[in-house]
């Protein structure tokens, strides 16, 4: 999943039933998410304790966490939230964030996962949630989906 990620979004299944008090730092395994799955949402990015996202430098990201890399993380920790993003229909982009405050000093590897409840939702509009094997946090691995792209011209 992290590499075809570090490409392009990927669409996935899990379980959100508890959502709703939902407003920032990381869902870990530990928090006790349900499993069945209820609800899609779109997995844009994802951040790695080591700073290695499976890109090979040339897509367009930093290479720190498999999105656009500018999402104010300064890659020293696992949380620090990015105040400044916009959401533009199934896509995020942030301003350089100097100043991002700092949670925690353990890193934790997590997925950037934006919903489809809006930026009021959540941290505006997305929610990080721990990689994890298995089924992962809220059953986030059992099921994901992604375009193949063709050039149709």
């Amino acid at each position: 999943m992290k590499e075809r990620v570090a490409q392009q979004p990927m669409d996935v299944a899990l379980c959100a039933s508890n959502f709703s008090g939902y407003g920032s730092g990381i869902l870990k395994k530990t928090d006790g998410c349900c499993t069945g799955l209820n609800h899609a949402v779109t997995i844009v990015g994802y951040k790695l304790c080591d700073g290695n996202d499976g890109n090979d430098g040339d897509d367009g990201n930093d290479g720190d966490d498999g999105n656009d890399g500018d999402d104010g993380n300064d890659g020293d920790d696992g949380d620090n939230t990015p105040s400044s993003c916009t959401v533009d229909k199934w896509w995020y982009s942030c301003q350089d964030e100097t100043a991002a405050r700092r949670l925690n000093d353990t890193c934790i590897p997590y997925w950037v996962v934006q919903n489809s409840w809006g930026t009021n939702w959540g941290d505006r509009g997305f929610i990080k949630i721990e990689i994890t094997d298995g089924d992962g946090v809220c059953g986030i691995n059992r099921v994901a989906e992604y375009a193949e792209w063709k050039n149709m011209y």
